[in-house]
């Protein structure tokens, strides 16, 4: 066995690990946040005066609680969480299958990075409100409303499945640029 052939074999498990390994590895990432989002949304997301209050009830019962009907927008959080679980685990047999053309598992990982990011939306307003609800009982003397962990998991979640997304979505476009066949070069006039 030659040098060359050496090189070349070394260079297609390079291009192999890439193209498969990185969006795999990224999608099951991805799987775990949005896994996380999901669990955090059922548990505790705020506290005021003793009692904890899912997301799961801020969403569903939020009028009653707030005093506000804004709040139904957080059941964004979980659809998205599911949309990112759904998109990640299609683009695994799609990295793994050779007959889809690698465009499909960039477009795939591009769809769980957008989700990841559109299922922060609701959740930074959501915390935006908090913080000014702690503000405001904070000039009356009382401080008792708080965000909780079930809030910090899913966004914990979210920054997770997005930097899945990330690297699925990084080593999908290396992977697409490296399958690009050269054009044909033009012989030279002489």
């Amino acid at each position: 066995m030659s040098k060359s052939d050496v090189s070349k074999d070394a260079s297609n498990n390079t291009k192999t690990l890439i193209g498969k390994g990185g969006p795999i590895a990224g999608s099951l990432i991805s799987i775990l946040g949005s896994l996380l989002i999901l669990i955090g949304f059922v548990l505790p997301w705020a506290s005021c005066s003793g009692q904890t209050i899912s997301g799961l009830n801020l969403a569903s019962q939020g009028s009653d609680l707030t005093g506000e009907s804004s709040t139904f927008f957080l059941y964004l959080v979980p659809f998205f969480a599911v949309g990112v679980l759904g998109v990640a685990i299609l683009v695994i047999p799609a990295t793994l299958w050779k007959k889809l053309p690698p465009m499909i598992k960039t477009i795939g990982t591009l769809l769980v990075c957008l989700l990841a990011v559109f299922a922060c939306c609701p959740a930074s307003v959501f915390f935006y409100r908090m913080q000014s609800a702690v503000s405001d009982s904070s000039m009356y003397g009382t401080s008792f409303v708080r965000v909780d962990y079930g809030f910090y998991i899913s966004l914990f979640g979210i920054v997770i499945a997005f930097l899945g997304g990330l690297i699925a979505l990084g080593t999908s476009v290396v992977d697409l640029m490296m399958s690009r066949k050269k054009p044909p070069e033009i012989p030279a006039k002489k």
